[in-house]
């Protein structure tokens, strides 16, 4: 087998690790369809210089099938498929601008719901109030009983919120 020497430039985990394993793994097809057993392939080298070095042991057919075919298609199809890159990259920008829309929608139907919600317990809270107000002696005028309305609106809210339960002494002192 001959040993394959040749310089890349990038990140040993997202490049170099996957272009081994593709490159292992055509070499396997390759000997697969020639019917001869897996290849043993083997690292020989891996340089830490910039451009990243790597020497290669037994995928000889592989790297030529890559250097004869796969790099002329790349640069044949470099605008292209940056072309394409850039069109899935605007198309994930939407997607995630829809996603945020959608949450934004999903936020907003939420708040709505929450003043919905807020509203009928200040109507509830109202109710009350005006029993409470029912039930003290009154005569006043129709402002007074507004004015009056409004100041029980803060004791009886924080009444109503309360977890203490209270009972009245069976013998109230006066």
């Amino acid at each position: 087998m001959k040993n394959y020497w040749f310089q890349i430039d990038l990140s040993i985990t997202s490049e170099i690790t996957p272009f081994v394993d593709a490159i292992v793994e055509l070499q396997h097809i390759i000997d697969y369809i020639r019917d001869e057993p897996p290849s043993i392939v083997q690292i020989q080298y891996i340089g830490q210089n910039s451009p990243v070095g790597l020497a290669l042991d037994g995928v000889s057919e592989a790297l030529k099938l890559f250097i004869e075919i796969i790099v002329p298609w790349r640069r044949e199809h470099a605008t292209e498929m940056a072309e394409l890159e850039r069109q899935q990259i605007l198309a994930q920008i939407k997607l995630d601008e829809a996603k945020a829309l959608e949450i934004q929608a999903n936020a907003l139907k939420q708040r709505e719901e929450v003043r919905k919600l807020s509203m009928e317990i200040q109507e509830k809270r109202i109710d009350i109030t005006l029993k409470v107000y029912q039930a003290l002696p009154h005569n006043f005028s129709e402002s007074e009983k507004i004015v009056l309305t409004n100041q029980l609106l803060h004791p009886v809210k924080i009444l109503s919120d309360s977890q203490i339960l209270a009972k009245l002494p069976e013998n109230p002192r006066e």
